[in-house]
């Protein structure tokens, strides 16, 4: 009895972890944008606490390439920790450039989704149906500026695509596999 223990608790651990990780596919797409731009897109998988073993990823630091005359997208990074996908990506928009559209779209082909866009932690649209559109220039007022957006889809197997279209940047993300949807916008509002 004590032998079965010895090898099915271990055994039970790895199964367990790999069903977890197994779950939490996702797949993300970044489109071109008009400013020369470097993005590093990675993920970060850390283990749950009650597991032996931590697993950290250092290599994952956003990088720049900027140019110092006109300055519209930094940088782009994927996070994953402790079961949740986070996916982000950083604009600058200039004062001449801030009162043009910019367009978030959110598209599930099919999957229902449910949900809000937040502005700086206040709702500005909730989400409930195959699709949505808002024109973020409101909101773009000078200084940092958070766009969330949170939410489920139905069927899990599905794919969400959110893009954000302006006249300089054009970002196209894609989530799939889970069923969530957690995407962040970090707007530097010059």
């Amino acid at each position: 009895m004590r032998k079965l223990l010895l090898y099915g608790l271990p055994l039970g651990l790895i199964i367990s972890l790999f069903t977890l990780f197994s779950n939490n596919s996702y797949s993300q797409q970044t489109s071109t944008v008009k400013t020369s731009i470097s993005s590093k897109q990675t993920s970060s998988p850390k283990l749950l606490k009650s597991s032996a073993q931590e697993i950290d990823d250092d290599s994952y630091e956003d990088t720049e390439d900027v140019d110092d005359d006109n300055v519209n997208f930094t940088s782009s990074s994927t996070q994953i920790s402790d079961n949740t996908n986070i996916q982000s990506d950083s604009i600058n928009i200039s004062a001449a450039n801030r009162r043009q559209p910019h367009i978030l779209k959110i598209n599930s082909g099919g999957a229902k989704i449910r949900g809000v866009i937040k502005v700086n932690g206040k709702i500005v649209r909730r989400l409930n149906g195959k699709q949505s559109q808002i024109n973020l220039s409101p909101y773009l007022t000078r200084g940092q500026k958070k766009v969330e957006i949170s939410g489920s889809y139905t069927p899990a197997t599905a794919s969400v695509k959110v893009e954000m279209n302006s006249t300089d940047n054009n970002i196209t993300q894609q989530t799939s596999g889970d069923g969530n949807i957690n995407y962040t916008l970090n707007f530097n509002v010059e």
